[in-house]
């Protein structure tokens, strides 16, 4: 692509999952200068899907039209959808259209790799939408910001950070089916992964790299972006004030205006006491680092029984080598008939001078 074309530093939102990163985006959508992507691509990561395997499949093969055709639909329709779209060659009419426009740019014939055809196409819309600066939401950007970096090296990268009992709460509540085949003990891992890798990278990306806390962006929208202008040398525009909260669970916080506080301590209502001793010790570390002071929950003769069992049960369900262990004694805590069986049969079994686990 001709240098005029070429976009200036991109940016790159991360953090871990449920902590604010959309708003992030949609906030940085209403800025005069920057182009956002609307769906997490995962084109960077290490979380290698079945579209990104494709991709370097048509890449071997140097077809390029498929490449660029399977690029411009995770652009605008995200990881999943560009993944069935792909398999069956079925891509939207609106792709084929983009596809049309870009291959009657002279650069688009030296294009070689899918980093290269990425890159064409996204300066491509974001000129086309007369903006200056390209957005890209993955939250799990941060696990690849070395890679990032190596192709984009005046990148600029955004890491915002909430409360991990606030985000485990909204793990909970979340229905996509991501979130629905994971677990507590993987949500929390990844918190804590995103923390440290935070705190390494502002270290070696000092004037790359910029932390966000989502509990001053609620309570001090326009002071904190007045900052994050800063550091992305923008200007600050009001309409970043703009928000619609689009993406909740919760009636009190869906469709209203501005940045909704409402949801900042509800955790503390809404979670059982011995969840959050579990959350309070699996993110100790982690939260002292971030200044998230513990909280008043305390192990007590009450909670003890519950406690242990639920991070039993978390941990062992967590534990990428058990889960045979874990479906056992799941079915043996919800099926009285099914123990009473076993008790039997294990019985017998020894008076045979045998023995069942």
């Amino acid at each position: 692509m001709n240098q005029k074309n070429k976009s200036f530093s991109p940016v790159f939102i991360c953090g871990s999952g449920r902590s604010g990163t959309t708003l992030v985006r949609n906030i940085l959508g209403n800025h005069s200068n920057f182009y956002t992507i609307d769906r997490e691509l995962h084109f960077f990561t290490r979380y290698r899907t079945y579209c990104y395997k494709l991709l370097d499949k048509f890449e071997k093969k140097n077809n390029i039209q498929r490449l660029a055709l399977s690029i411009i639909t995770l652009l605008f329709y995200g990881n999943e959808c560009c993944e069935i779209m792909t398999i069956e060659s079925n891509y939207p009419l609106d792709v084929q259209n983009y596809y049309d426009e870009i291959v009657q740019s002279e650069d688009f014939n030296t294009l070689k790799s899918k980093y290269d055809i990425f890159d064409f196409c996204i300066n491509y819309f974001t000129h086309k939408e007369n903006k200056k600066r390209w957005v890209e939401k993955t939250p799990r950007n941060i696990f690849a910001a070395d890679l990032i970096t190596e192709r984009y090296p005046d990148a600029q990268f955004i890491e915002i950070y909430r409360d991990p009992r606030a985000v485990y709460l909204s793990w909970k509540n979340a229905e996509h089916r991501f979130f629905r085949n994971s677990n507590a003990v993987e949500c929390l891992r990844a918190w804590n992964d995103t923390t440290s890798l935070g705190e390494r990278y502002l270290k070696k990306l000092p004037k790359q790299f910029y932390r966000l806390k989502y509990e001053d962006l609620i309570c001090s929208p326009e002071e904190e972006l007045k900052k994050l202008c800063g550091f992305l040398n923008e200007e600050f525009e009001p309409a970043m004030l703009n928000i619609t909260v689009k993406n909740s669970f919760f009636e009190d916080s869906i469709n209203k205006q501005g940045f909704n506080k409402s949801s900042l301590n509800r955790w503390k209502e809404s979670l059982w006491k011995y969840e959050v001793l579990f959350l309070d010790i699996f993110t100790k570390t982690n939260r002292k680092i971030l200044n998230y002071p513990d909280s008043d929950v305390k192990l007590s003769f009450l909670n003890f029984l519950p406690f242990t069992v639920f991070a039993l049960f978390t941990l062992i369900k967590g534990h990428s080598h058990f889960p045979i262990l874990y479906k056992s004694v799941k079915n043996l805590t919800k099926s009285k008939a099914w123990c009473i069986s076993r008790l039997k049969q294990s019985k017998r079994l020894l008076q045979q001078g045998r023995f069942i686990l």
